[in-house]
């Protein structure tokens, strides 16, 4: 791989035409070990075509080879659980972490520093934390968040528009 990330594909069918696939991708080469991926290509005629990777590690000092497959599901699976890996690999202290989608709650122009606390400390319940973890849709989760910060929003707005009716202002940039 490339330092901008960019990756160079060579995708091409197999012998049998029942698939396509590209270069091994080499993720580690050291003296002691190899660990090479190889993605598949695999085409449906009434779904979107699949992904399937076979990961490949040698021993370079035994010769042990060591190969796993993983389907479509397994990848994805797997790339959700990096991501959330690195999210909580980000902090600098041990704890139990709720890792959420956030771009839903990204798009709140401020989020009140009470709020914040509010809801840490609801999350700081470990029986309360655990069961949101098991039971919650992330998503649902974090769209809830969203409308919770909205609706306080909009709330201190009426606050603010009510305040400038009650003083009597009446310039038109204030509102």
């Amino acid at each position: 791989m490339d330092q901008d990330g960019r990756i160079y594909f060579d995708r091409r069918p197999a012998a049998s035409g029942a698939l396509s696939y590209a270069d091994r991708i080499t993720i580690r080469d050291t003296s002691q070990v190899s660990i090479e991926a190889v993605p598949y290509f695999i085409p449906h005629r009434s779904s979107e075509n699949e992904l399937s990777m076979k990961l490949i590690r040698v021993d370079k000092r035994s010769g042990e080879k060591c190969e796993i497959t993983l389907n479509d599901s397994d990848l994805r699976q797997l790339k959700q659980c990096i991501a959330q890996a690195l999210a909580v690999a980000g902090q600098e202290e041990d704890g139990q972490y709720l890792v959420l989608r956030a771009d839903e709650l990204a798009h709140t122009v401020d989020s009140s520093d009470d709020a914040v606390r509010a809801v840490g400390r609801a999350l700081g319940s470990h029986r309360f934390a655990r069961r949101v973890a098991q039971h919650v849709n992330p998503e649902s989760l974090a769209s809830a968040f969203s409308a919770v910060v909205r609706i306080g929003e909009l709330r201190a707005a009426i606050t603010e528009l009510r305040e400038n009716l009650d003083g009597g202002v009446t310039f038109e940039d204030v509102y």
